[in-house]
């Protein structure tokens, strides 16, 4: 499948008619299902992992797969591409979990990868033909729709994704039947699936304070850094690198990004 690169060029947005374009862009965290790429505000981001075995609930909407005990907390798991009526597909090991939260509730997205971080531009977005706004805005699941280059990112609705995957984990579930999450896993690789719920389940938890950063966290030499992401203005491939004579060493030269 082919991505694009976050360097290929300017971000336009388009907005579906009735949403509201004054208000200042937020950082985007762009996910990758399949061969369409989707994003989220990256604010309302709070962890991405390698997805975990997943608990079976019954009697739910078809684009739950399950839930998962994420830090001490038991939250729901949507079926992106179910959600979206795409062509269903079984889910991998291989797959990715994306927690956020949206007024104190949590939901985790099963993705297949995360791409980067986009920073939409400032100017005013255009509308989308009329035939986008059939659905009513408390249910459409994309708010507005992001163009890179020549691909289009479809930029989620956490509120309605949030209202659609609201339920009580602890109420009965009588005469019905769960499935199995992962049909054609190996013994290892349940093996593999426990220990990714356990590790998720268990790992440290940052106790809250009244000073929260955002960081986007890179990785050097197995080291990793955090940057903070009010700073990071996208993640771009390095291309043509012009050395300069005279700079430090630790400058490699200059690259062209955009024109500049």
């Amino acid at each position: 499948n082919s991505r694009p690169s976050q360097s290929d060029g300017l971000i336009e947005s388009r907005a579906m008619p009735t949403q509201e374009t004054t208000s200042p862009p937020t950082p985007l965290v762009v996910l990758r299902l399949h061969e369409q790429l989707y994003a989220l505000p990256a604010h309302l981001v709070r962890e991405v992992a390698c997805i975990p075995e997943l608990t079976s609930i019954p009697d739910l909407p078809r684009w739950i797969a399950g839930c998962m005990n994420h830090r001490g907390a038991i939250i729901p798991v949507m079926d992106l591409n179910r959600r979206l009526g795409n062509h269903i597909r079984p889910l991998e090991i291989t797959d990715h979990i994306v927690v956020f939260e949206y007024h104190e509730d949590i939901l985790g997205l099963i993705i297949n990868e995360v791409v980067g971080i986009l920073d939409p531009p400032a100017q005013p977005m255009d509308s989308l033909p009329a035939y986008a706004g059939i659905q009513h805005d408390d249910q459409k699941a994309i708010h507005h729709v992001a163009q890179i280059s020549d691909d289009f990112v479809l930029v989620l609705n956490p509120e309605v994704l949030i209202k659609e995957s609201s339920f009580d984990v602890t109420a009965p579930h009588e005469h019905a039947e769960t499935r199995d999450i992962f049909p054609s896993a190996t013994q290892s690789e349940r093996t593999l699936l426990k220990e990714r719920a356990r590790s998720i389940k268990t790992a440290p938890i940052i106790e809250e304070t009244d000073h929260h950063i955002p960081l986007a966290v890179v990785v050097l030499n197995q080291a990793h850094f955090g940057i903070d992401l009010h700073a990071v203005r996208e993640c771009a491939e390095v291309t043509t690198v012009a050395p300069i004579p005279c700079c430090p060493e630790f400058v490699i030269g200059a690259m062209n990004l955009h024109g500049d």
